[in-house]
């Protein structure tokens, strides 16, 4: 994610390279994985509770992180957007709205259906399919609730096609979070299985529709996508299970550690990249100046200062959650 917003630091004729088109087509992976496992974890950690009769505690946490993701992503929109001085923005989704909404509809479907996996498993990929199927009737969509149904009007991740990752990943989830290490692999397998035959059979799918945007909103784009998304996770499962030392190595500890952060990562990342403090931003330094060399050095920098900066939010949440919740310890004076 941090790798790909930092391509806006390479010179421009660079981003037109076929090196800069592989990249491009890795980093089309971003989004999709980033949003699937939005809703893989909250399907994973409401079936646990469910199993252990806690379903409506561990429903109470979520609600709570997600309303978190949504102060986050609207404090991005005045930041980033300038809603103040554009009001209409305000209803626009970049990936943290999207999220966040998709969040909302998955935690619903979980709450009702926690207690029974496989009915949430068949409901939250069906419908995940679902959105794949109409989302490029959505592209004529005009009007306000185009902000939310596709690009037209500047939202960069519209709900469709975006939440059908969420909840499969919310499937996905159910069934690891009841099966464990061998639902994960069944539901990568499936997918990968129905995933790959979409994109065997792309020009019949794309055939069924009106003209639309097909590296964005056609189901056989994002069966591609969830195929590749699939063999992904099941050789950084083989790595966990089977490569006990990879859990020591640095790229897997990175992994972890923002797999546990993601929400902090994602905007501080983008604080650092592009808002200027004191004038100052990775992107006011460098944008479009960067050769290949330049650019792989000030990525790595950009995603050691992020984690530093994580870390830290981190470490000040810590110290002070207990004054939020009253638990704060109390000095006593020694006078008198």
């Amino acid at each position: 994610m941090i790798q790909c917003h930092a391509m806006v630091l390479l010179l421009p004729e660079l981003r037109a390279t076929h090196t800069a088109a592989v990249l491009y087509r890795i980093d089309g992976l971003v989004a999709p994985s980033f949003i699937l496992a939005a809703g893989f974890s909250l399907g994973l950690t409401m079936v646990r509770s469910a199993l252990k009769g806690s379903v409506r505690d561990r429903a109470r946490k979520s609600i709570r992180r997600i309303g978190e993701v949504f102060a986050v992503a609207y404090f991005g929109s005045f930041l980033f957007l300038g809603v103040l001085q554009k009001p209409s923005d305000l209803f626009r989704l970049e990936i943290l709205h999207c999220i966040a909404v998709s969040l909302v509809v998955c935690w619903l479907l979980a709450l009702a259906l926690a207690r029974w996996p496989m009915a949430l498993t068949l409901t939250s990929i069906g419908l995940g399919w679902l959105v794949f199927a109409v989302s490029p009737f959505t592209e004529q969509v005009g009007g306000f609730w185009s902000h939310f149904l596709n690009s037209t009007s500047g939202s960069m991740f519209p709900l469709f096609p975006w939440i059908g990752y969420a909840l499969i990943g919310l499937g996905m989830g159910a069934q690891t979070g009841e099966k464990g290490p061998r639902g994960l692999i069944i539901s990568c397998a499936v997918l990968f299985v129905v995933g790959t035959a979409l994109s065997l059979m792309r020009p019949q799918v794309v055939a069924l529709y009106p003209p639309h945007n097909e590296w964005v909103t056609s189901p056989a784009e994002a069966g591609v996508r969830l195929a590749k998304v699939m063999v992904v996770t099941l050789l950084l499962h083989a790595c966990e299970r089977y490569w006990k030392a990879a859990e020591g190595l640095p790229p897997f500890k990175l992994i972890a550690f923002y797999g546990t952060n993601s929400l902090g990562g994602y905007f501080f990342h983008e604080l650092l990249l592009y808002y200027p403090i004191f004038g100052l931003s990775f992107a006011a330094l460098w944008r479009d100046s960067c050769g290949w060399l330049k650019y792989s050095g000030l990525t790595v920098l950009l995603i050691a200062l992020t984690t530093v900066v994580v870390i830290g939010w981190e470490a000040l949440r810590a110290a002070i959650r207990p004054y939020f919740r009253g638990t704060a310890p109390r000095t006593t004076s020694s006078g008198g």
